[in-house]
């Protein structure tokens, strides 16, 4: 995907997408395009907009789900502009939500964290999801990880950072800016 090519996705996104341009633009192309995965799980889609954009940016025999506690009106958006996502209603802790995804699955290689932001709440995401992220090469991105109004998910991103071995941070908002709700971190799993 070139840079015009993003920028033309991207007029499309924007009224949808809640991260940052440049990061968002990043992600793609350093970590997601590169990695040509499969099987993606977003967990939290809120307005839907980095959702379809994984959808646009992945290859047509991609299995792409999200999980969101209430799509409220955009599920039936998402599936109108992308016939190939699965729209799952569900509470990401449920563990019968991710029974359900492990029969449509049996591993995700790109896994996207951005639901409730406490720190109870993503550790309990990234505790049950993080097992059926494919051992090499998969990718556990969370937003918001420089973000001042979600101090959970930054805690847990500076507890997690150590356990890997290969780890990034995309951040592209000034100090003013955090308070909106930015920062992408990218966690490469080894074994």
């Amino acid at each position: 995907m070139t840079r015009e090519e993003y920028d033309n996705l991207w007029v499309k996104l924007k009224p949808w997408i809640q991260q940052d341009i440049d990061e968002y633009y990043e992600l793609l192309i350093k970590y997601f395009i590169p990695l040509n995965p499969k099987i993606i799980v977003e967990l939290g889609t809120a307005s839907g907009g980095s959702f379809w954009g994984f959808c646009e940016a992945s290859s047509d025999d991609v299995t792409i789900i999200s999980i969101d506690q209430s799509h409220g009106g955009i599920a039936d958006r998402i599936k109108a502009r992308s016939p190939k996502a699965i729209i799952i209603t569900g509470n990401t802790h449920d563990p019968k939500v991710k029974e359900d995804v492990s029969k449509l699955v049996d591993h995700i290689d790109f896994l996207f964290i951005d639901a409730n932001h406490t720190y109870e709440s993503v550790k309990k995401d990234y505790d049950l999801w993080e097992p059926l992220v494919k051992r090499r090469g998969g990718i556990i991105a969370f937003h918001d990880v420089t973000c001042n109004s979600a101090p959970g998910v930054m805690k847990l991103w500076e507890e997690l950072k150590p356990l890997y071995k290969e780890y990034y941070v995309i951040d592209y908002t000034t100090e003013k800016e955090k308070h909106h709700g930015y920062g992408i971190g990218v966690l490469v799993k080894e074994n």
